[in-house]
């Protein structure tokens, strides 16, 4: 997948604190980072598949990426590192995430 648009990724401080009953509680987001060449698609299912570069890692579900034309979308799952051994220059972190707020049919 070729870039489509600039994306930024703004981090939460992971792991998250725990309240005094134990429960992870979000820690506010981080200011986003430099704007890099990324790609994004919607799915079947709603939900979107995003590659960003690689200078973002590590990303966590929780975390935002901001992308071309003040989309927004909140990562969940597990983003995952891909690697390519001969050409580094096409690594990418692939997210699946959710749009905020999602586009209405």
């Amino acid at each position: 997948m070729l870039p489509d648009g600039m994306f930024t990724v703004a981090k939460r401080a992971h792991p998250w604190p725990r309240d005094s009953h134990g429960t992870p509680t979000p820690p506010v987001l981080g200011s986003a980072g430099t704007a890099r060449p990324g790609a994004g698609f919607e799915r079947s299912d709603g939900s979107w598949h995003l590659r960003v570069d690689p200078a973002e890692w590590p990303v966590y579900d929780g975390d935002k990426v901001n992308g071309t034309g003040g989309r927004v979308w909140t990562v969940t799952g597990t983003p995952r590192l891909i690697r390519n051994n001969i050409a580094s220059d096409v690594d990418y972190v692939s997210i699946v995430a959710a749009l905020d707020p999602p586009l209405v049919p």
